[in-house]
């Protein structure tokens, strides 16, 4: 009877194990552009203290879509950490279409040209280069005399 008992615990300890790294291995797995389809991108802007200090970088975002393709989570794989919180607040507002692995990468590209900014207009503007990278450009603000 003890080794019938050992037995099922054993199993039972085996099948939790692989049920639980199924999901890690699929949320590794590759995701091809061509599972990627956009279907809603919120503009993003530069986040203030980054364009303060001139951060510039990439961040990488996994997201993990529900089966309506809304975003689940997200999470920084990658980047600034002055540009990874924005990131990922950015990214949880996006809709995709929906693919059999229910993940997104998002790529952001953050730059600061030497440009001064008019006052008039937005200190920074984000483009969509499908199917998942985002141009953001920020510029500095004019030193008030």
């Amino acid at each position: 009877m003890k080794i019938t008992f050992l037995n099922i615990v054993v199993s039972a300890s085996l099948i939790m194990a692989s049920s639980l790294s199924f999901p890690q291995a699929e949320q590794n797995a590759t995701v091809s552009d061509s599972e990627m389809t956009v279907s809603n991108f919120e503009e993003i802007g530069y986040p203030p203290l980054a364009r303060q200090t001139r951060t510039q970088g990439i961040v990488v975002v996994r997201v993990r879509l529900d089966k309506d393709g809304k975003v689940a989570d997200a999470v920084a794989l990658s980047g600034s950490e002055l540009l990874t919180e924005a990131s990922i607040v950015n990214a949880k507002k996006w809709r995709f279409q929906p693919n059999a692995k229910l993940t997104a990468i998002v790529v952001y590209n953050f730059r600061m040209p030497r440009v001064v900014c008019n006052l008039k207009t937005a200190a920074s503007f984000s483009v969509l280069q499908a199917p998942n990278f985002v141009d953001i450009t920020g510029c500095e603000v004019p030193v008030q005399p």
